[in-house]
């Protein structure tokens, strides 16, 4: 039930036909905490620019940030299209460093892709192997410390009072990070919500 309620919301909340928000008050505190002073950000599925505006919010001011988003239909809801009009308003009316948008597939943008990315924010599609050949493809451009956050990536994981994610992002997840097959380069630094944040160490 939950999950439904939380479909109907987004598609149409009562805040139609200002930017719909796809994230939950959990979450919103550690954008903040771990973009703040990052200098090359990346976001992969935008929809309408929420948590883009909070990344922009509290980036160095020297900082740029890349927005990837094709405008299509959602993954997981065929009738949930973000606006980008809506997108392009809720992101630029924060006046710090600088935004480029890239309206297209992140396995396109990766190909021209190069320098160091010390934030990468993973939300596109949400299928297991969309989710994972994003972070294939873009996780060699983070150094150590740096940060790659997943979105909708704790399915399962909450106590059934709020939205916990889907199951493609949260099965990437737990094989890469969680368990005895884990990753030893890296290791989750926070997690609420549905976001799970991971550090490279090494």
């Amino acid at each position: 039930m939950l999950r439904k309620d939380s479909e109907q919301a987004w598609n149409r909340s009562k805040y139609y036909p200002l930017p719909r928000d796809l994230t939950f008050g959990a979450e919103k505190p550690l954008f903040r905490k771990w973009a703040r002073g990052r200098k090359m950000l990346v976001e992969i599925g935008v929809f309408e620019g929420a948590s883009g505006s909070h990344f922009r919010s509290v980036m160095a001011r020297d900082a740029t940030l890349h927005l990837i988003d094709p405008f299509i239909a959602d993954s997981n809801n065929e009738h949930l299209v973000a606006r980008p009009f809506f997108a392009h308003m809720n992101v630029e009316r924060i006046r710090n460093g600088r935004v480029k948008w890239h309206r297209d597939f992140s396995y396109n943008v990766v190909k021209k892709w190069f320098g160091d990315i010390d934030f990468l924010f993973i939300d596109g599609n949400h299928t297991y192997d969309a989710c994972l050949q994003d972070w294939m493809e873009w996780s060699p451009y983070v150094p150590v410390n740096g940060i790659v956050m997943f979105h909708d990536a704790r399915f399962g994981k909450g106590d059934g009072s709020f939205w916990d994610g889907w199951e493609g992002p949260t099965q990437v997840v737990d094989k890469l990070f969680r368990g005895p097959g884990r990753m030893t380069n890296w290791e989750i630094v926070d997690e609420a919500g549905t976001v799970v944040v991971v550090m490279r160490v090494q």
